[in-house]
Parts: C-alpha cells; sequence; structure tokens
C-alpha cells in the first residue's frame, strides 16, 4: 500500500492514496462488524430432525395398516344379513344372491365384501332384477351387517280347481301344480230317500244333493306362504292340470290383486279366497266369515272399490254384518 509524504510542517501526515481507499472500501463497508449470531433463530439438532421425519413415517405406515386392517380383515367383511318384509319369497334365495353380488374384487385389488366397499345401491338393483319386489332398501351396520328391508310383489296366486292347487301366474296360465285337495275340504249335503222294491219293501237310502269346496287355506298357506288363492270349480279344469295350462283371464287375475291388495292395505280387510266360480257373482271370502259380491267381466274394480269404500263410511262394522254387495251402479246392499 503506497502512501505520499507532504511536509507542511513538523508534523507529518501520511494519506492513503485514492486508489487504496477504492480497494479497501470494496472489500469491506467500515460499518461491518462481521456476522453474529441472531438470538431468536432456533437451531435445529440434527437427531431431533430426524425423529420427526421418523414419526412421520411412523404416522403415515399406521393410518395405512389401519385402513387396510378395515379392507381385508375378515371381521369387517359382510358376513350377516337381516332380511325385513318377506312373505312369500325364499329368504334363503334372497341371501344366496346378495353373497354372490359381493363375491369379486374391486379393481382386482379390494374385495367387495369389505364393509367399506359393499356398494348398497348395486345390491338393491340385483334384487330388483331378480325377485318380484316393488321396493327393496339395503343399509349397512357397522361392522358386518346388511339390513334389506323389502315389500314384495305379487307375481303368482294360488289356484284351485277343486281337485288340486296350482301356482298360476298373473297371465292365468298354470305355473306349477302344488298339491291334490283333500277330502276334508269338501262338504256334502245329503238326504234320506225312500223307495218300494218290486217286493213292496220300503227301502231307505242316502242320496247325495249338493257339494260345496271350502278350501282349507290355513293349511294350503302353511305349506307354500301367503298368496292371494282363487277358487274355481265350474269351468271344467278337473284334475291336476298341465304347466302352462290357460285356465283363468288375465283381465281377472289382475282385477282379483288388486281387490286383495286394496281390500288388506287401505280397509284391514283380510281376504281368504276368492271364488269365481260365477264371474258375475264373484265372492271374496274374509277372515271373519264376511262375504263380498263383486263382478269381474265389466272390468269396473275401480268403481266397486269406491262403492265399497262409501258403503263402509255408513256401516257402523264392517265385523257386524254378513255380506255387502258393490257390484251395481247407484245401488250398495248389505246385511
Amino acid at each position: 500500500m503506497g502512501y505520499r509524504k507532504y511536509k507542511t510542517s513538523s508534523t507529518r501526515v501520511y494519506v492513503k492514496s485514492r486508489h487504496a481507499l477504492y480497494s479497501r472500501g470494496k472489500a469491506k463497508d467500515f460499518a461491518w462488524r462481521g456476522r453474529k449470531k441472531n438470538p431468536i433463530q432456533k437451531v435445529l439438532q440434527h437427531g431431533y430432525a430426524l425423529r420427526m421425519k421418523l414419526y412421520g413415517i411412523l404416522l403415515f405406515v399406521s393410518i395405512l395398516g389401519m385402513l387396510g386392517l378395515l379392507v381385508y380383515h375378515p371381521f369387517f367383511h359382510i358376513s350377516h344379513i337381516n332380511t325385513i318384509g318377506i312373505e312369500r319369497l325364499d329368504e334363503e334365495k334372497i341371501q344366496q344372491t346378495v353373497y354372490g353380488a359381493m363375491n369379486y374384487n374391486k379393481w382386482f385389488v379390494f374385495p367387495a365384501k369389505s364393509y367399506i366397499f359393499v356398494n348398497t345401491d348395486e345390491i338393491a338393483s340385483i334384487l330388483n332384477e331378480r325377485f318380484p319386489l316393488n321396493q327393496v332398501i339395503v343399509k349397512k351396520q357397522f361392522p358386518d351387517t346388511l339390513i334389506i328391508q323389502l315389500e314384495e310383489r305379487l307375481s303368482t296366486v294360488l289356484y284351485d280347481n277343486g281337485d288340486a292347487y296350482h301356482f298360476m301366474g298373473l297371465t292365468g296360465k298354470i305355473v306349477e301344480p302344488v298339491r291334490k285337495v283333500t277330502d276334508a275340504e269338501w262338504s256334502i249335503e245329503t238326504t234320506i230317500v225312500t223307495s218300494t222294491n218290486e217286493l213292496g219293501e220300503e227301502i231307505s237310502e242316502k242320496k247325495e244333493i249338493a257339494r260345496h269346496h271350502i278350501p282349507d287355506t290355513h293349511m294350503i298357506m302353511k305349506d307354500v306362504g301367503e298368496y292371494p288363492l282363487i277358487v274355481d270349480i265350474a269351468h271344467g279344469f278337473f284334475g291336476t292340470l298341465d304347466v302352462n295350462t290357460e285356465v283363468v283371464q288375465e283381465s281377472y287375475v289382475s282385477q282379483i290383486v288388486t281387490w286383495y291388495e286394496t281390500l288388506q292395505n287401505e280397509f284391514s280387510i283380510t281376504p281368504t279366497f276368492v271364488d269365481i266360480s260365477s264371474p258375475y257373482n264373484t265372492i271374496i271370502h274374509t277372515t271373519g266369515g264376511q262375504e263380498i259380491y263383486i263382478t269381474l267381466p265389466e272390468g269396473e274394480s275401480g268403481a266397486q272399490i269406491e262403492r265399497l269404500r262409501t258403503a263402509l263410511k255408513e256401516v257402523p262394522s264392517f265385523s257386524n254384518i254378513s255380506y255387502i254387495d258393490v257390484r251395481y251402479p247407484g245401488r250398495i246392499y248389505w246385511q
């Protein structure tokens, strides 16, 4: 570093050259004191940071483990099915259908029967396709239960020709024979007839004058379940009938089903069977012993139901009458 020496007095003054001042100022400012430690700054130790990373990894692995447990452990797989509302359908077939609908892996990885992945809408759709249902609701109950609430739709009725019971479809054709009618289901009226033979002797004998068929609804319903029962002993269909034999008009069956549903759901009246041996004088027999006379060929079930609705508002008690006749427009009879 160069200095110039000026002699102005006895005192010597040394002045730095301009170049030397510039170089030194560029390298360090006069106010620079060096880097100092910030007392507020928190310095993490290397071991603490490593522990935080390990905790994060453990938390992530724990969450994955819990999810894996919920998905794959059998404890959280659907193993119980509670069905509500079954009257005629086979409960075992419904459960087999539901278990079959869950017997696969979603995206080839996740079991569909796991509580998390069970699709209740999909199961309800499958049940609606496989079974005659008006409504079905499927709910999950943690950890392993499905609750299925359903409302059945009539697709089959019972047909009794006096000789045998049959399942009949809504089209009026035989679906399947069930069993023979027993002798006890026939009531026979007899009388004693007196005559004289060639020797002049008086002879008395019992002669049948009438036969009445009263189906044993309790036993048949116990055997096959609750179905509308149609009795027809006057149209020549005797014995056990072949499958697909057409025995009743489809419109008749439709009207009878409508009567069954309306009497039970709206009027709290339970039919036991419907006798269509004379379609113009069809008789609905009820559990209380009352009879409702209707007519089928006109196809006026709606109008007749409305007349019954009007009559029941005036009748003090349905249980106190023996019959009610709603066949004629503008007229209603009861006793």
